[in-house]
């Protein structure tokens, strides 16, 4: 009907959408195509005649048509004439054909020679399509899919073709419909570039029009994992540092790192994808990171160690460069102490290992036995016996060599040791040895002694047992008086004396006691320097006194009070003055000691101050345990505390374990009962001892039922 004309542009500009995934496929950019059909005005004026028609012609720019009004001619005209004439064939014909190159109004009128007879209007409408323009992003990328789609004016029916040409990679249109839009898919297999082109034409008008664009497709990123190390395979912990290239927008790890290398010290499968400046995204080939075997050392050895013995350790063969966990080099280290040992080598692979820790522990033959044992006898040439057991505690079988009484000095104990069996006597775990040990003291006095387990097997080792005997002399009161003194001359020498009485049995006496004592009396009367029996400890002036402390190496006491020393110096005044001469303390320094006790019936009363570890006197009255009888009969055991204070009773049994305990408060010197329940008690003797802050007292009680 009409010439069709062709336009086409190509214009590149960034879509205010964004590229999107649909169905998998990459979007790259939407092609609209815009059609717009001008529009006729309402208010346009007609031209009229005697008869007048109107006729609306629409032709595709730069094509032509006939003009044809409503009657193609009018009867008994003779002429035609069209207003305006151009673009047309003849401005005298009835039908004429008129290129469209603008749009115009044609009148033509209608002559039966001078005479107008009818006027018809035809509006020629050109028609001129915009050109194509494809809106595309900067570029796709190679074994992509792009989508490219167009959409013409709302209602213009259509028909399209698309063509591909020059690209690198093959290109198969698909034509999809979708909402009156034309969408064609291709799939560029290569890199470079290729022209895609689209013609349109309308079913109305047969209007055509063209365009194409060039299609930049980027090749895809190779990206390639470079390991750090030669090989893949790596010792066990080893650092490898993956490398993926420089060149890339943006990386991402398989770890989720988005660096461009990454340290690794695991074993496993390591990828990673990239992504250009063009956006195309590649992933790498997956690099497998291993481990060789991890081979170690073990150690084999002496898993015991015995007290004094050397333990040998010895790596697994196989290995180099051995290194033990204490320092020392080689395949082989010798040990001395319990503990934990591992070691460093070299495996076939070169790879440093670590053996599993091999723990020497110490060969302990453990065996149960008491850690004490007490004996409180009356009087001499008395035995007292007490079994114990000796029992392997252990896992292992002990060899017990013998058990005996240890006497470093070999001096004369009272104790004896008695086992059962004979030795050596092997042990199994569990097993027990009965002993027995004995006590006969033929003096009193307080002695120790230690009796001791001798093992040879697994490994040498003793254990021992403390003895410890007291035995009492229960017919002695002893008390100290010290009289006022009168200075004596000894020729050149002043002598001050020191008597001490004691109160004792007929037969009882002590010869080589040691004993300290503390006196004071006025400072300006006598200047001590020195004692005949013993030594001054401290010698001192306080407040007007002077106070002396000495030690009588050798005193004697028995029923006739002597004198104990003679304390030598010089008179200060030119008259004989007898001294007011006080004691503030007085102790015994030896181990056998006598304590100061007396029968009354089957009790003991205490008459003066008594305790196995010194004897302290705070000032001439002294405390002491008393046997009270009552009217009808009844005993009770007092206290008399020489001073206020607190003191705390303890009951012991001969085991010398507590078995009752009584705290007493004393307001002043005074008497103060004891009451032990005794239906708690079984008959029998116990050990009492009492302890204030300055004074400890200790005695024989002994329970009838």
């Amino acid at each position: 009907m009409s010439t069709t004309t062709k336009q086409q542009s190509h214009n590149r500009t960034t879509l205010a959408n964004p590229i999107v995934h649909i169905g998998g496929l990459l979007i790259a950019a939407l092609c609209a195509f815009v059609f717009h059909v001008p529009i006729l005005r309402a208010d346009t004026p007609p031209v009229y005649s005697a008869q007048s028609s109107k006729t609306i012609l629409e032709i595709c720019k730069g094509g032509s048509d006939r003009l044809a009004p409503s009657n193609e001619t009018v009867p008994s005209a003779t002429r035609y004439e069209w207003q305006p004439s151009i673009n047309l064939s003849s401005s005298t014909d009835a039908t004429p054909r008129v290129s469209a190159l603008r749009t115009e109004q044609y009148v033509r009128i209608a002559y039966n020679g001078a005479a107008e007879l009818q006027r018809d209007t035809v509006v020629v409408f050109a028609i001129e399509p915009k050109p194509v323009q494809f809106t595309l992003p900067d570029g796709v990328c190679e074994r992509s899919t792009a989508i490219y789609a167009f959409t013409p004016e709302q209602g213009e029916q259509y028909t399209c073709v698309w063509t591909a040409s020059n690209a690198s990679g093959t290109a198969q249109p698909q034509l999809l419909g979708m909402n009156n839009t034309a969408i064609v898919s291709y799939q560029w297999n290569g890199s470079g570039s290729g022209r895609v082109s689209l013609r349109i034409q309308y079913t109305r008008q047969q209007c055509e029009v063209s365009g194409g664009f060039t299609e930049t497709v980027n090749p895809l990123p190779n990206p390639h994992i470079t390991p750090s190390t030669p090989s893949t395979t790596v010792c066990k912990g080893t650092a490898v540092t993956l490398d993926a290239g420089s060149g890339y927008a943006t990386y991402f790890w398989s770890t989720g790192s988005t660096d461009r290398g990454i340290v690794v010290t695991d074993s496993g499968v390591y990828s990673v994808t990239v992504r250009t400046a063009a956006s195309c995204e590649a992933k790498s080939q997956p690099l497998t990171i291993a481990w060789y075997p991890e081979l170690i050392p073990t150690i084999s050895g002496t898993a015991k160690l015995c007290d004094g013995d050397v333990a040998t350790l010895t790596a697994e063969t196989g290995f180099t460069n051995y290194q033990w966990s204490n320092g020392t080099p080689g395949q082989v280290l010798s040990v001395i102490q319990p503990g934990a040992y591992t070691v460093r080598a070299l495996n076939q692979y070169g790879c440093e290992v670590m053996s599993r820790q091999f723990n020497v522990m110490p060969n302990l033959a453990t065996v149960a036995m008491p850690k004490r044992l007490e004996f409180v006898t009356s009087g001499v040439d008395t035995t007292q016996r007490t079994t114990f057991y000796v029992r392997n505690t252990s896992t292992d079988t002990i060899i017990v060599k013998g058990v005996s009484l240890f006497d470093a000095q070999n001096t004369k104990q009272p104790f004896r040791i008695i086992p059962s069996g004979r030795f050596p006597y092997v042990m199994f775990p569990g097993d027990s040895i009965e002993v027995t040990a004995e006590y006969s003291p033929t003096e009193r006095g307080e002695f120790n002694g230690q009796c001791v387990t001798e093992i040879i097997s697994p490994c040498r080792g003793y254990r021992s047992l403390q003895l410890n005997g007291i035995t009492y002399n229960p017919s002695v009161t002893l008390y100290a008086r010290v009289p006022d003194s009168l200075i004596q001359r000894d020729g050149n020498i002043q002598r001050l004396p020191l008597v001490l009485n004691l109160a004792a049995g007929d037969t009882s006496h002590y010869t080589g006691v040691p004993i300290v004592a503390q006196f004071r009396w006025r400072a300006d009367v006598f200047h001590p320097t020195g004692i005949s029996n013993g030594d001054i400890l401290a010698n001192t002036v306080e407040n007007g006194e002077r106070i002396l402390t000495l030690r009588a190496t050798a005193a004697h006491i028995d029923v006739t009070p002597r004198i104990l020393t003679y304390i030598e110096g010089s008179q200060l005044t030119s008259r004989i003055l007898k001294t007011p001469l006080y004691l503030d303390s007085l102790r015994w320094e030896t181990v056998k000691r006598p304590l100061a006790l007396v029968y009354s019936g089957t009790l003991i009363q205490v008459d003066a101050k008594c305790a196995p570890f010194g004897i302290t006197f705070t000032d001439t009255e002294l405390s002491a345990l008393h046997v009270v009888t009552s009217a009808n009969g009844e005993t009770q055991t007092e206290l008399y505390a020489g001073s206020a204070g607190e003191y705390t009773a303890t009951l012991y049994a001969m085991t010398g374990n507590p078995v009752a305990q009584q705290r007493l408060y004393a307001t002043s010197k005074g008497m103060l009962p004891l009451a032990f329940d005794e239906g708690l008690l079984a008959s029998g003797q116990y050990v009492i001892g009492i302890q204030s802050a300055t004074e400890y007292l200790r005695a024989l009680i002994h329970i009838q039922k």
